[in-house]
């Protein structure tokens, strides 16, 4: 084949290519062309990116390694071929589980996090649901329940794994890359879009699958593969959690520096970002997150969501959390199934909200859900943090006025934009084991400071205020990670990181508490600069001995916090979160009984900054 064969199929074809014939047509072009000749052909938006691209074209090549049955589960540990890249197969490992003698089950592909596996413990629960479920291996990690002998996802001559981290930002050529000028092909999300592409592929072969009734959802990096796969017109449903939006190469509001560095920014944002794809996605989508997470922040989550064509859309945040979900939330990824898949439940619609702004007068947000009849509860918070991965929200009381919900949301710096949100609960009924009475979903709504300004709204004084927290309103000001586990817990709160409730120079924190059984270690934890850019996140520990039953006031000082390297904090101006915790969760290991927490979570109260034994 010489160049103008080439370039005369070029024209004629698309300008995409898949993993099959992508290795004919590079092996036998490179030596003909020049690179600028071979840069005609590279995909330059996202839609280009995969046209012509057939996921069912290339043998998948299925391997069942092992197979087994857990509680009336069938579980199979399968390998299938992603593609050939550069004459060497792609080939992933994966966990494909689904109830026994189950026929023309819905299929999910589950896509796994960073750093983590497929494993048998994220199918199960699809399965039990009536899914057929498939979690593709594409970290290359060992996984639970497999031998060393045994064989593991191999990408051969390409690595999208976390072993080439530079991969996810990176659009220029490399020994690992498939391309030999800038292109989104050697960005590694477009190989992970195409191993889960696959496993769309593997489900539809599958005798126990309806073929007619897929969905993806991924976690975290999991959640930002989902959109690389979601515009598949065989996916009738989509669920990216904790990952997903758009907007990662440009910089947050108000936080010049804060965009991750890419090799080619603006082929990344046209091709292979998450904001060129979501347009893409046709079938119902719904994200799943947490207000405060370092992955996904919430106001990406947002604009991101606002991408997506008019099909079904919603999402919902749990509050105070970073990277996990309260049971109201992560029930929501399953029922998005149930309703898109099964026919067999049904969301209500998106909430109707406004952040109201009048002249003289405190912003007013109000909520308007949807079969209001059902609903059980609506939460407000508001809050001015222009970072939002440690954002306090402050939350605050709804009133309801027939079917609308209502909270004042005060300004006290008309230089910070005014954030709002809502989570809007609903009972759950035909409830399967392990759901929690209700599920929620979200609203959301921003004002920046040119519409503050412009609506002449109040601005509070900014008041300090010497206590914390009186623990009247219980948790609600705090993130809840393992409540009700008596050997390890953890209670966080971002509310340091707010200017009312700050410490200053001279302070001392003090709260008081009660334990139904002395003899634990309470760890207090402050992490420093969360998340920041270009400056260093530091957790900073102090170890307080409960040693009796009765109230027990614990004042402590700067000095008494230290990282477990044993530097020393060096003042409150720089903290992002406090965290009450067990030892267990510092030294994020379960199992050292001797680490554990013995009996129930302690009693607060109090919590504030004292100067003298006079302020205690």
């Amino acid at each position: 084949m010489n160049r103008r064969e080439i370039n005369k199929k070029r024209k004629k074809g698309p300008k995409t290519v898949g993993p099959m014939i992508f290795n004919v047509l590079v092996l036998l072009s490179l030596s003909f062309m020049s690179d600028a000749v071979f840069a005609e052909s590279i995909p330059q938006t996202a839609d280009e990116l995969w046209q012509g691209y057939d996921a069912s074209s290339e043998p998948l090549d299925t391997h069942v390694v092992k197979e087994f049955e857990q509680d009336g589960i069938i579980i199979q540990y399968v390998l299938f071929t992603v593609g050939t890249f550069k004459e060497k197969p792609a080939r992933v490992a994966a966990y494909f589980a689904y109830p026994k003698g189950g026929t023309k089950l819905p299929g999910v592909v589950w896509i796994h996090g960073g750093g983590q596996y497929a494993r048998v413990s994220d199918v199960i629960p699809f399965a039990k649901r009536g899914y057929a479920c498939v979690s593709i291996n594409w970290g290359g990690k060992p996984m639970n329940g497999t031998e060393s002998s045994q064989p593991n996802t191999n990408w051969g001559a390409v690595d999208p794994t976390q072993e080439n981290n530079s991969g996810y930002t990176n659009m220029a050529p490399g020994s690992l890359y498939l391309d030999p000028v800038d292109s989104p092909r050697n960005n590694n999300w477009y190989l992970l879009g195409l191993a889960g592409r696959r496993a769309l592929s593997f489900l539809e072969q599958q005798s126990q699958v309806d073929p007619t009734r897929l969905g993806v959802a991924g976690h975290s990096m999991g959640g930002m593969t989902t959109v690389r796969v979601a515009s598949d017109p065989r996916v009738k449903a989509a669920v990216p959690r904790v990952g997903g939006q758009g907007f990662k190469s440009y910089d947050a509001w108000g936080i010049p520096g804060s965009a991750l560095e890419f090799t080619n920014p603006e082929l990344f944002r046209k091709t292979i970002s998450e904001e060129s794809q979501l347009p893409l996605i046709k079938c119902p989508l719904l994200f799943v997150s947490a207000s405060n997470d370092f992955n996904a922040p919430m106001d990406d989550v947002v604009k991101s969501v606002a991408l997506l064509p008019n099909q079904q859309k919603l999402m919902t945040f749990s509050p105070h959390l970073n990277h996990r979900f309260y049971p109201e939330t992560e029930v929501c990824t399953y029922l998005w199934f149930d309703e898109h898949l099964k026919e067999a439940f049904k969301f209500p619609q998106w909430p109707k909200s406004e952040l109201a702004l009048r002249a003289g007068t405190t912003p007013v947000y109000e909520v308007t859900p949807d079969r209001p009849g059902e609903v059980v509860k609506v939460d407000i918070y508001y809050a001015s943090d222009r970072h939002p991965v440690s954002r306090f929200w402050s939350g605050t009381e709804a009133v309801r006025s027939g079917n609308t919900w209502s909270a004042e949301c005060p300004v006290f710096d008309a230089e910070n934009p005014l954030y709002a949100y809502a989570n809007v609960f609903y009972k759950l009924n035909d409830r399967k084991e392990g759901d929690p009475e209700t599920y929620s979903i979200s609203s959301y709504a921003v004002a920046f400071p040119e519409e503050l300004k412009k609506a002449s709204v109040a601005v509070r004084p900014l008041i300090k205020s010497r206590m914390i927290d009186d623990f009247k309103n219980g948790w609600r000001d705090w993130g809840r990670i393992n409540e009700g586990n008596e050997r390890s817990w953890e209670f966080q709160t971002f509310k340091l990181s707010d200017p009312r409730y700050s410490g200053e120079h001279g302070d001392r924190l003090s709260f008081e508490v009660r334990a139904e059984n002395p003899g634990n270690v309470l760890g207090v934890e402050l992490v420093t600069n969360w998340m920041k850019k270009g400056v260093p996140t530091l957790r900073y520990y102090a170890f307080v001995p409960i040693d009796q039953t009765d109230w027990q006031t614990i004042t402590l000082s700067v000095e008494d916090f230290k990282t477990l390297e044993g530097a020393v904090l060096k003042g409150w101006n720089e903290v992002s979160s406090l965290s009450f915790k067990t030892l267990t969760e510092i030294k994020n290991d379960d199992r050292s009984p001797s680490m554990h927490w013995k009996g129930p979570v302690l009693e607060f109260k109090h919590l504030q900054w004292v100067t003298s034994s006079r302020d205690k």
